[in-house]
């Protein structure tokens, strides 16, 4: 796995859905580099014993002596190992400030990091003095509302709890890695926009303090600001509104299914992004906490031949300890 991320400084480890194995695909990257050159931290809050939702038992994030977490203040005292606080920051989350700490044994630990866009980006930052690689653990629900900006790439994890039929599962997860390498618009996108439901069209505004002048033309290229999501595009279909270029910040920003996916299409939206975030490597977990299972060999054979992107079974202990990835 170490070659996948060799390049890349700052990665995000994605859970597609709850118990995919994030947590277990974050401890397998990071035992594979030295202890000290990491640092770890989450959007939110992950590492608890107990999952919040399902009540069930979560793998805990493992830190390695040597290694530095970013957590909220008032998760120090359920860290399973000694730490070392570094710096306190000016950060503030629901269990007080973040602080900065190295680990000094090895032990299972609580990590609860920031969620708006300018806190994560400003202690990325600062982690970045700490340690050369920087992990952020986080769902792909979550990363709508991050800074991805701040990412060189991320670990996508995905498996049988996404649904109990595992080619579901796989249309999902491929349908999330084609928003992933959806290309990039680098034309000058006006934000403002207005839909014409009556001419059927897409025209640009001039926004001022009194007055909102619309274009009488329709436009060829719409930027998106935040959340594209069902709902969104379900306004489009429903006007058949279509044959223009719909610019979306990046792939987190489009929520939506496979199935909208190809009713854009059929409109002749055109995706773009404006900002590209390589997927690094997908993780499979052919296990749902909830009792139905995939046949792991058969699941991984068919995400390698469907996914264009490195694949491994993070639960195999064997395959994560032997996989050689280009």
């Amino acid at each position: 796995m170490k070659t996948t991320i060799d390049s890349a400084r700052v990665i995000g480890v994605i859970g597609l859905a709850k118990n995919t194995g994030k947590t277990t695909t974050l401890n397998a990257l990071t035992a594979k580099q030295r202890a000290r050159d990491i640092a770890i931290t989450s959007i939110g809050l992950d590492g608890e014993a107990i999952d919040q939702v399902t009540h069930l038992p979560k793998p805990r994030i493992h830190v390695r002596k040597g290694s530095v977490i970013a957590t909220a203040e008032g998760t120090l005292a359920h860290a399973e190992c000694n730490l070392d606080v570094l710096e306190t920051t000016s950060l503030t989350t629901a269990l007080g400030p973040v602080v900065i700490a190295r680990a000094l044994c090895p032990g299972n630990a609580v990590i609860a990091g920031p969620t708006s866009n300018k806190d994560l980006s400003a202690l990325i930052e600062r982690l970045k003095t700490h340690a050369p690689s920087v992990y952020v653990d986080g769902a792909f629900n979550r990363l709508t509302f991050a800074n991805v900006a701040a990412f060189d790439g991320v670990v996508l994890a995905t498996g049988a709890a996404v649904n109990k039929d595992m080619e579901k599962t796989l249309t999902k997860t491929d349908h999330v890695l084609n928003l992933f390498a959806l290309p990039v618009d680098h034309a000058s996108v006006k934000d403002a926009f207005a839909i014409d439901t009556h001419r059927k069209r897409v025209t640009h505004t001039k926004r001022s303090m009194q007055t909102i002048v619309e274009s009488e033309d329709p436009v060829q290229t719409v930027h998106w600001p935040g959340a594209f999501t069902e709902q969104s595009a379900a306004r489009l279909v429903r006007h058949r509104l279509g044959n223009f270029t719909l610019v979306l910040d990046d792939a987190t920003k489009a929520l939506f299914n496979e199935r909208t996916m190809r009713h854009l299409k059929t409109l002749r939206i055109t995706l773009r992004v404006r900002r590209a975030i390589a997927v690094l490597l997908v993780t499979l977990n052919p296990q749902s906490p909830t009792g139905h299972h995939y046949n792991k060999d058969a699941f991984l054979k068919a995400a390698k031949a469907r996914f264009n992107v490195p694949v491994i079974n993070v639960m195999d202990k064997e395959d994560t300890a032997h996989e050689t990835i280009p």
